[in-house]
């Protein structure tokens, strides 16, 4: 009887197992810029600050019902979002700043004639509807005195798949780098 109760609890075990759906891993794509700007000057880019609710490898989805939150178990990121976040971002500006260096600060020691911090308070979609990023960007100079604070918020429409709300995102980062590509153009006049 042992035997037979014990068999029949690995077979469940197994079938448990074998019917868990695969995990798909996705990262966020430097977009090219729009305009290019022959900007000497150097720029470092701070660790992205993200909510809690955000910093999990689950992919988040809002629901239509804009109270819920749906973390998908098998569409996941494929590093942390806020260190993903920080190099797209990079990558991004530069990119449209070929002539500078633009490095993600990663030591306090680091010298840069520009800082930028980014706060993101939100990035989420809803499934056909559309995807928000609501940021915050702070640009500082070497010495940590603020030289411009602005607010950004920014959507587009979502399809259905996590490909498209993962496609979007990296659309709206690249918006923001522009963004702050512009106020470090009129910085630098």
């Amino acid at each position: 009887m042992k035997k037979g109760i014990a068999f029949l609890a690995l077979f469940f075990l197994t079938a448990c197992i074998g019917t868990s759906l695969p995990t798909t891993f996705y990262t966020l794509r430097s977009e090219k810029p729009e305009q290019i700007f022959q900007t000497k000057v150097t720029i470092g880019i701070d660790p992205v600050k993200i909510p809690a609710f955000l910093d999990k490898p689950q992919i988040v989805v809002r629901q239509k019902n804009d109270i819920q939150l749906k973390f998908s178990e098998t569409n996941r990121w494929s590093e942390p979002l806020s260190s993903l976040l920080q190099r797209t971002l990079t990558e991004d500006i530069a990119q449209a700043l070929p002539k500078a260096e633009v490095k993600s600060k990663t030591s306090a020691r680091e010298r840069f004639e520009y800082i930028v911090s980014v706060e993101i308070s939100d990035m989420t979609g809803t499934f056909n509807e559309k995807m928000t990023l609501n940021a915050w960007f702070t640009i500082t100079d070497q010495a940590g005195a603020m030289l411009t604070r602005r607010k950004v918020i920014l959507s587009e429409k979502l399809g259905d798949t996590y490909d498209n709300l993962v496609i979007i995102q990296s659309d709206l980062i690249a918006q923001l780098a522009d963004k702050i590509i512009q106020q470090i153009i009129v910085l630098r006049k």
